[in-house]
């Protein structure tokens, strides 16, 4: 699903924490799923869990890794990198 969020975030040590509060539902790749469907299960994930964190592992100017705290599933606490190209 792709969606666009809206909120406010702050940093609290090496703690990323962001604040979700308004998600609009854009498109799924999942044709058979309609947009008032996927924008009631974004509302549904929003009302589940509106604030997430994660602990950044390292930045630097051009990448980055972090890892979930105190996801709710524990399957998603895996590290993330990004990097610029």
């Amino acid at each position: 699903m792709t969606d666009q969020s809206r909120g406010t975030w702050q940093l609290e040590g090496n703690v990323l924490i962001s604040a979700v509060q308004e998600v609009k539902f854009i498109s799924s790749s999942d044709p058979t799923l309609s947009k008032a469907e996927g924008q009631a299960l974004e509302d549904t994930q929003l009302r589940k869990k509106s604030v997430y964190k994660s602990r950044i592992l390292q930045i630097g100017k051009n990448a980055s890794r972090s890892m979930p705290v105190e996801s709710i599933y524990k399957e998603a606490v895996v590290e993330t990198s990004c990097k610029r190209v």
